[in-house]
């Protein structure tokens, strides 16, 4: 596009990246934009914890003796026997940065 100024100017839209370009948002725009960037996170946790849930095992470990139980979904559990010292706490949430 060429947009021709009254000064006599050449105003040329020819590539990206232009220093005297802008994109003007009206501010029901503005906010109707946020909205649905809104809606696009949401829809996007809730797909990301489907599959998380869908590819995960539960897991639980007795507090006492150690021993880990893991729900694949059948209706047993598998049982693990620690051997040696056993820390009982393993799925203690970590002080993570």
């Amino acid at each position: 596009m060429k947009i021709y100024c009254k000064c006599g100017n050449i105003i040329s839209d020819s590539t990206d990246n232009i220093p005297y370009k802008a994109h003007i948002i009206t501010d029901q725009n503005y906010h109707v934009f946020w909205q649905e960037i809104d809606t696009m996170i949401e829809d996007a946790i809730e797909q990301c914890l489907y599959r998380l849930y869908a590819h995960a095992q539960l897991a639980y470990q007795c507090t006492c003796c150690g021993r880990l139980y893991i729900d694949d979904g059948s209706p047993q559990l598998y049982e693990f026997i620690p051997t040696g010292t056993t820390k009982t706490n393993i799925f203690q949430k970590n002080n993570l940065p």
